[in-house]
């Protein structure tokens, strides 16, 4: 259980100020553009945030699980909501109100120092990726993605969907590069979504591709 759970459900600050809410699996849970009133915090299931291009394709921005904390960017700046939030699967969610919310940070200095790193591994997670696509070609860029999902998430069983709404690339250029990974024994290519053969294998070809930009 993360500390933001922990604190939440024991917390005599908080009792009767928050609700718990339930979502369905691929339920849009908030749009770009939306208002928000409100942080969120994860309490089962897992949720996705993602962005469209003007051709309707979804660059995936963060995957939740369990404590995870949405709307946090939003309501301490009063700014609209940037991205889209969708159900991933079935579960459950907590909605704290602004005010409350704020004034339990200014109550607890462990939740506020833990939502700054929250919000500081945001920033470098933003920074790696966004450096990644600039220097990298797509076939480092699905390595790194492999890497991450892998150590997060403990699972070497991966979605391809996540992977090209991920890169924001097209599914067709993905396909591509997961063939060649299948015939390097990285991955073994399943029915919508692939299998990691050899974690090992993508840390050297990763080491090898930054020693390469490297010299250049």
């Amino acid at each position: 259980m993360s500390l933001l759970m922990k604190e939440l459900e024991t917390s005599s600050f908080l009792r009767g100020k928050y609700e718990v809410k339930s979502f369905r699996k691929e339920e849009i849970i908030l749009n770009a553009e939306d208002r928000l009133d409100s942080i969120i915090i994860l309490k089962s299931g897992k949720l996705k945030t993602y962005s469209l291009s003007e051709n309707g394709a979804k660059h995936l921005m963060r995957i939740y699980e369990a404590g995870g904390l949405l709307g946090d960017v939003e309501v301490f700046t009063d700014s609209v909501v940037i991205c889209f939030v969708e159900a991933m699967e079935d579960g459950e969610m907590y909605v704290i109100k602004r005010e409350h919310f704020l004034k339990w940070m200014e109550h607890d200095f462990n939740i506020s120092l833990y939502i700054v790193r929250q919000l500081a591994e945001k920033l470098i997670n933003t920074g790696i990726k966004m450096r990644s696509a600039v220097s990298y070609p797509l076939k480092y860029q699905v390595l790194l993605y492999i890497w991450k999902y892998v150590s997060q998430y403990k699972n070497n069983c991966i979605p391809k969907v996540l992977i090209v709404e991920e890169l924001g690339s097209n599914i067709r250029s993905i396909n591509r590069i997961l063939k060649q990974l299948a015939e390097e024994g990285i991955i073994i290519n399943l029915s919508g979504k692939i299998k990691i053969e050899d974690l090992n294998l993508v840390l050297t070809m990763m080491s090898q591709y930054e020693l390469e930009t490297g010299r250049k």
